[in-house]
């Protein structure tokens, strides 16, 4: 009869934990707006058929809330948008878009795949062809 009672105990706990579960769609993850915004911001990595990042090297990249984007150098810079969506296939998508009649940072104007997260570093990869990489870090 004891056992019979721990029995139906142990089915009843077990039966009712099978209803707790986590609320769905919630998680804890940063995004990569959360990440980058308000922050400074420099190229880390560029890779296009080779190692391009010196050329990228003397900018400062400021993410605004507002999905404003500053590029600076010294003295000069340019403005631009940025903002990030999610592909069909629920990954971030980082895209960028700046001002400027410069070739090089031209070539930064493009929808990029986050590919890793963290708070100091951040990985994409073009979503266009997924070969070019582009690795920003944080000052």
């Amino acid at each position: 009869m004891k056992s019979a009672k721990f029995f139906a105990f142990l089915l009843l706990l077990c039966t009712s934990l099978m209803f707790v579960n986590c609320t769905p769609g919630e998680h804890f993850e940063r995004s990569t707006k959360e990440v980058i915004a308000n922050q400074n911001w420099v190229v880390d990595y560029y890779y296009e058929s080779g190692d391009h990042t010196s050329r990228y090297t003397p900018y400062t990249l400021r993410f605004n809330p507002d999905g404003t984007l500053d590029c600076f150098h010294n003295t000069s810079g340019c403005a631009g948008t940025w903002k990030t969506i999610h592909d069909i296939y629920s990954k971030e998508v980082l895209m960028i878009s700046l001002h400027t009649q410069d070739q090089d940072l031209m070539q930064l104007n493009r929808s990029w795949n986050v590919s890793g997260l963290d708070i100091s570093l951040v990985s994409m990869k073009n979503s266009s062809n997924n070969t070019t990489e582009f690795r920003i870090r944080k000052i």
